[in-house]
């Protein structure tokens, strides 16, 4: 699945934040994420998202909305499907010598998810929970005071990629990822290349990354 998302510098390069994540399940892995250092500290901005598939098939449209105050800094991505589907996630994580999740609340609704779906990462109380409804119609709720390793990526993705040297082969960082019960899988990001792109008719280049998924023991 391809997103298209906010242009930003990285390195002296014009990057824009467009990846192919390879969202296959592979061998489960025992390895641990890497913290991620702050290269390009993080601030106010108003970023435009697109969501397409490989083919190049739009599925939803958006928008992130991000504050920040001293090393805090809070995000909001709203994305809406052509279906009706909404998806809302509000991220909040400290930027002082590497990128620290602080929450994550995620609400997605609609025929584009399987289930009505809630669910909240409080890193300091250690406590996750999860809403949704089952195969029977049901609402579940559901908390959890699984192990929360300090440099959980959820919601920083975008921010992480623009920190990461393209020169670096592979950088792996973790996630708490939902079906629904939580489950902590490890995102390993190679970059694979330049790609071009245009804004308002001038074609500048892409750093592309893919993204493979791997589900931990």
């Amino acid at each position: 699945m391809r997103t298209a998302t906010r242009r930003a510098t990285h390195s002296g390069a014009l990057i824009c934040g467009a990846f192919v994540a390879t969202i296959a399940v592979l061998a489960p892995s025992s390895s641990r994420g890497e913290p991620v250092a702050v290269r390009n500290s993080e601030g106010l901005a108003h970023g435009f998202f697109i969501l397409q598939t490989p083919e190049g098939t739009t599925l939803a449209a958006g928008d992130l909305i991000q504050n920040s105050s001293g090393t805090r800094v809070t995000t909001q991505l709203i994305l809406r499907f052509k279906d009706g589907s909404r998806h809302e996630e509000t991220t909040v994580y400290t930027q002082r010598t590497t990128f620290r999740l602080v929450s994550s609340h995620v609400v997605q609704s609609g025929p584009a998810f399987k289930t009505l779906k809630e669910s909240t990462i409080d890193v300091r109380s250690g406590q996750v929970t999860v809403r949704y409804t089952d195969d029977d119609g049901r609402e579940v709720m559901s908390q959890e005071h699984p192990e929360l390793p300090a440099d959980l990526a959820n919601g920083m993705t975008m921010v992480l990629l623009k920190n990461i040297s393209p020169s670096t082969p592979k950088t792996t960082v973790l996630m708490l990822g939902f079906t629904p019960k939580p489950q902590l899988v490890q995102l390993e990001i190679s970059p694979v290349g330049e790609e071009p792109f245009s804004i308002a008719g001038a074609w500048r280049k892409a750093i592309h990354y893919v993204v493979k998924v791997h589900v931990l023991a």
